[in-house]
């Protein structure tokens, strides 16, 4: 059995792997039998997302938080924003999403 890295996604740092890799910004990934697959800079990473949990793989810590700006307060700048149903409607259908720092 595989030891994977682990990473535990902060209750007030929403984040959403399938939201974040599915929104068309990051073209080199794959979904298959559960892990996502994708190529960023010069490697290779396996990662999925159970609840608050990241497991992944190939990579360490720090280059997963960094690529996918896991320490950035979404919830702060999402709170100055949220000042209109519209924008309320896009923040709740994509909670979580990210962009990715490639």
């Amino acid at each position: 059995m595989t030891d994977y890295n682990t990473i535990e996604i902060q209750p007030d740092r929403p984040f959403s792997l399938n939201k974040t890799l599915e929104c068309g910004q990051a073209f080199r990934w794959n979904y298959t039998d559960d892990w996502w697959y994708g190529v960023v800079r010069d490697r290779v990473i396996k990662i999925r997302q159970e609840k608050q949990i990241l497991e992944f793989e190939l990579v360490d810590n720090s280059f997963v938080s960094d690529y996918f700006q896991l320490d950035f307060d979404l919830s702060r700048v999402v709170s100055t924003i949220n000042h209109d149903p519209h924008i309320d409607h896009a923040i709740q259908m994509n909670n979580g999403l990210r962009i990715v720092r490639q």
